[in-house]
């Protein structure tokens, strides 16, 4: 491209759907700047997905530790150095930070820290004072945490997970507002960190977008581990003191009430588009139902403008905003791209057992009246799972009733958010039941569960 601008193409926002379009644009030969307000990387890599899975590491150590005396072996955790477990936590990040920051000075894209606000068509000014511009401009501004009337977190005792993330006392008492992939993930981490740990959800079941069966079996086994859950449950009165936060907790089908007190509040009742100050009114760029609208190749009503991950309505998930960075790239350089089917990106909650989901949901399937059929296959089926002894399981495929396509797959158990894939490529591949079924598997493995299941179907 003949440059007549300081960039090619100019980013507003490090998270994986703005370093992977940064890379991307490098590898295509655009002269590439990124612009960060906050931490480099995003919110997956400072305070989302990279240190929670460190902390998750260290809650399964805990807890298979407890498990090992059904193997004839004794241990006794005496204490836990909380601090290291944190530090372990912070050298995931910084070490993962590192190697990006080396890949953007290697592939020389312009790392630029300050506000971004799109100015003019082809202009973004940083902080309020310094002017670039580009041919091309993505927006990939990410999310923040919902915030919830009367509830206002102060980093101390009322949290966004974010906030337990930065601290590592750990609380006597931990109730967590909302069953989302988030608040099921610090219940977890908490519960092996020795907090008594109780989830309140506002709808009838955990992670409500989730397959009920899957979700189902994942809620029992969180119960086992000693994790109180209220579903169909509102929070009101809510009351900081001295002894703790004072709340009141309302059953929504019987109208049952009760009063409680927990020593901290962890709010994660979704998140919310982060789209306000960067020029979106002034531009008049369109915006739907609270996120930036764009077509299928990520452009906005402004065709040089594009928006990326969690600020457009669809899956707020870190690989998802990667791919559709990706995507728009291609657009940008060759006027073409293949779309993204986003009715095949996994779903993955990293509990213990795990959960992991994609495509049609049973419910979906007869909300919208299309014919199928559903296999279930149990993990205590499972030869690996038996002799793992983790039993606690169910795989799940939705089939179509006339294609013998998998229409979708919700899976809970070890090594679901592994196994999720294979059945991933045999919808992308349109590979029928059978056809996976006649795949065969190394005996005793999780995945064999798939080839189990669809003999079955």
């Amino acid at each position: 491209m003949t440059n007549t601008f300081d960039y090619d193409l100019i980013i507003i926002g490090s998270g994986p759907g703005g370093h992977t379009a940064a890379l991307k644009a490098s590898e295509k030969g655009l002269k590439t700047a990124v612009i960060e307000s906050r931490a480099f990387g995003g919110v997956c890599l400072n305070s989302g997905c990279i240190p929670t899975k460190s902390l998750i590491d260290t809650a399964e150590n805990i807890f298979r530790i407890s498990r090992l005396e059904e193997s004839g072996i004794s241990v006794d955790i005496k204490n836990i150095d909380f601090e290291k477990v944190f530090k372990k936590k912070d050298t995931a990040v910084n070490n993962l930070k590192k190697g990006l920051e080396f890949l953007f000075k290697k592939n020389k894209i312009d790392i630029i820290s300050g506000t971004g606000r799109i100015n003019d068509i082809n202009e973004v000014i940083i902080n309020n004072e310094t002017k670039i511009s580009s041919r091309n401009i993505i927006i990939a501004t990410g999310s923040s945490p919902v915030t919830i009337p009367g509830i206002i977190p102060d980093n101390k005792a009322v949290l966004y997970s974010y906030n337990l993330l930065e601290n590592n006392s750990i609380p006597e008492k931990l109730t967590i507002l909302g069953g989302g992939a988030v608040g099921l993930e610090m219940a977890y981490i908490y519960k092996a960190f020795g907090s008594d740990i109780h989830i309140i959800e506002m709808q009838d079941q955990l992670l409500p977008d989730e397959d009920y069966e899957v979700v189902s079996v994942l809620t029992r086994s969180l119960k086992k581990l000693g994790i109180k859950i209220s579903t169909s449950t509102k929070i009101t009165g809510v009351n900081k003191k001295d002894s703790g936060i004072d709340f009141t907790i309302e059953n929504t089908k019987n109208n049952s009430t009760a009063h409680m007190i927990t020593d901290s509040l962890l709010v994660s009742a979704g998140r919310k588009p982060d789209i306000t100050d960067i020029g979106i009114e002034e531009m008049g760029i369109a915006v739907k139902n609270n996120f930036i609208d764009v077509n299928e190749y990520y452009q906005t009503n402004i065709k040089n403008i594009y928006a990326v991950g969690d600020v457009i309505n669809s899956p707020m998930l870190a690989h998802a905003a990667a791919m559709e960075g990706e995507m728009a790239v291609e657009y940008i350089v060759n006027n073409k791209v293949s779309k993204i089917d986003h009715g095949l990106i996994p779903r993955a909650v990293y509990t213990k057992p795990q959960l992991a989901g994609f495509g049609y949901t049973e419910q979906q399937l007869i909300s919208e009246n299309i014919k199928y059929r559903k296999v279930l296959k149990h993990y205590r089926s499972n030869g690996k799972a038996v002799a793992a002894n983790n039993i606690d399981g169910l795989l799940k495929i939705l089939v179509c009733d006339k294609t013998q396509v998998i229409l979708g797959a919700h899976i809970t158990g070890e090594q679901a958010t592994e196994i999720i894939h294979e059945l991933i490529v045999a919808r992308k591949t349109s590979l029928r039941a059978k056809d996976l079924a006649s795949i065969v598997h190394a005996h005793p493995t999780y995945s064999e569960i798939i080839m189990e299941a669809l003999k079955q179907a």
